[in-house]
């Protein structure tokens, strides 16, 4: 794929210090595709990260799992982020 979309075996680089966004990064010990090691890494290169946690036992797969005990901080930082954009919008 990659050398269909960008004419070589792998991607560009994308500096990730120019994303403002802010971002809830959600990690699974046991993730085979994005390690935690590889998350703490991109964690120090984002500018905004408003979130993080590392859950034992999950993989890449976790959206599918049995064990959806992260999803309560998921719930949590979205409702955050929704009281904090409606405060903003009454300023």
């Amino acid at each position: 794929m990659n050398k269909i979309k960008y004419g070589r075996s792998s991607p560009p680089v994308i500096n990730l210090s120019n994303i403002y966004t802010p971002i809830a990064i959600i990690v699974g010990s046991d993730d085979d595709l994005a390690s935690p090691v590889d998350a703490k890494i991109t964690k120090s290169t984002l500018k905004n990260v408003t979130f993080y946690k590392e859950y034992e036992n999950l993989n890449h797969e976790m959206l599918l799992s049995r064990d959806v005990s992260y999803m309560t901080d998921v719930l949590e930082v979205l409702q955050t982020k929704q009281i904090e954009k409606q405060i903003e919008i009454t300023k």
